[in-house]
């Protein structure tokens, strides 16, 4: 337990906020694509192909895109994405910017721990992206 501000007390609450959506999204997402696969499977519903690919090809494709654009802007100014981030999140609010003097937790969780965070959570979307094309087109390539 640190000592804490209001101010750092309610971003944490703010952050909690956030943590729960990202759940909620996890759960419903998961719950969706494994409903989809099921119906799939049993030959109940089917996506359709676009220009000979799957549709999980262009969420990946464009998924790739997108991160691949976030994560260059992130690497050539991490301070103003950190900012830019916590401006989307987080309107209208500054209470994520903490004093070490009154909110030491800053200390245990600086700056370079979410930019290492940001480059975890980008790189492994690169990579599950990458892994889905990559999948698509081999399957693709099977069935010629």
């Amino acid at each position: 337990e640190f000592p804490h501000s209001h101010e750092g007390a309610a971003h944490f609450k703010d952050v909690r906020g956030l943590f729960t959506l990202n759940t909620v999204a996890l759960i419903s997402s998961t719950a969706i694509l494994i409903t989809l696969y099921i119906l799939n499977r049993k030959k109940i519903f089917t996506l359709e192909k676009k220009n000979g690919h799957h549709i999980t090809y262009y969420v990946g494709k464009w998924t790739l895109i997108g991160f691949i654009i976030v994560g260059l802007l992130a690497a050539i100014n991490f301070d103003v994405a950190f900012n830019i981030f916590h401006k989307i999140f987080f309107p209208g609010k500054t209470n994520w910017e903490f004093d070490y003097r009154v909110d030491p937790i800053i200390w245990v969780l600086p700056q370079a721990f979410f930019r290492n965070c940001a480059i975890l959570i980008v790189f492994s979307i690169i990579a599950i992206c990458t892994g889905l094309i990559i999948y698509n087109k081999r399957k693709e390539n099977r069935r010629d």
